[in-house]
C-alpha cells in the first residue's frame, strides 16, 4: 500500500507507507526496469549472499516512443540494439491505464510489425464530454522474452512484512509449435484459454 503523504492523511491518524516517488517507480515499466537492474547490479546486493552465488538477469528492454519511431524503425532499432525474438512488447504504464495489462509476445520481425502498427501500442485513446480523441503517443516497452516454466512470483514488500505470491505465467516457448507471428494476451486473464497454448 502506496499513500501519497498529506495533510488529511496526516488529521485522519492514517499511516504513511511510503512516498509517491516510489509509487512512480512501480508505475511506470521503464523506471521499474532501470530501478532492478541498479539493484541486482549494486555491491550491497552482490554482497548479501555470501560464499553462494547466484546470478539474477534482467531481460533486455527497450523504450519505444511511437511519435518519434515509426513502426520500421522500431525494427531496425531491435536490430541494432542485438535484441533477441520473442519479444514482451507492453505499455510503459505498469497500472492506472485501461491498456496497462493488454500485451503481445512477437516471435518475429513480422510479429513485431503487427503489434507496432496495433491500436494498443500505436495510439492511446481518452474520453472526455463523451468524445473520444485519439492520440498517437502510446509509449511502450519491448522485452526480451525470458521462459520462466509457466510461473512468476511477486514479491510484497511493507516495512518489515514480505508476502510472496506464486501466479500462473505464459508457458516456455520452446515447448509449443506456435504458426502465428504475434500472441495478443491480457495478463490478468487465464493464458490457458490462448489458442495458441
Amino acid at each position: 500500500i502506496i499513500l501519497q503523504n498529506s495533510d488529511k492523511m496526516k488529521e485522519k491518524n492514517s499511516r504513511i507507507f511510503d512516498s509517491r516517488d516510489s509509487m512512480n517507480v512501480v508505475s511506470s515499466r521503464e523506471d521499474f526496469q532501470h530501478r532492478i537492474k541498479e539493484i541486482f547490479e549494486s555491491e550491497k546486493f552482490l554482497n548479501s549472499f555470501g560464499e553462494l552465488k547466484y546470478q539474477f538477469d534482467v531481460p533486455k528492454a527497450c523504450h519505444i516512443d511511437p511519435k518519434v519511431m515509426t513502426a520500421e524503425n522500431v525494427i531496425n532499432f531491435v536490430h541494432n540494439q542485438n535484441m533477441k525474438f520473442p519479444l514482451v512488447v507492453k505499455t510503459s504504464d505498469a497500472c492506472l491505464d485501461k491498456n496497462c495489462h493488454q500485451m503481445s509476445i512477437v516471435l518475429n520481425q513480422s510479429g513485431l510489425l503487427q503489434a507496432e502498427n496495433s491500436f494498443i501500442f500505436r495510439f492511446y485513446f481518452f474520453i472526455y464530454s463523451n468524445l473520444t480523441h485519439f492520440s498517437r503517443n502510446q509509449n511502450h516497452i519491448l522485452q526480451e522474452y525470458i521462459e520462466h516454466d509457466e510461473r512468476i512470483y511477486k514479491v510484497y514488500a511493507i516495512g518489515e512484512q514480505i508476502t510472496i505470491q506464486q501466479k500462473q505465467s505464459l508457458p516456455n516457448l520452446s515447448d509449443k509449435h506456435i504458426s502465428s507471428n504475434i500472441i495478443n494476451f491480457h495478463s490478468q486473464a487465464s493464458f490457458k484459454d490462448l489458442p495458441e497454448f
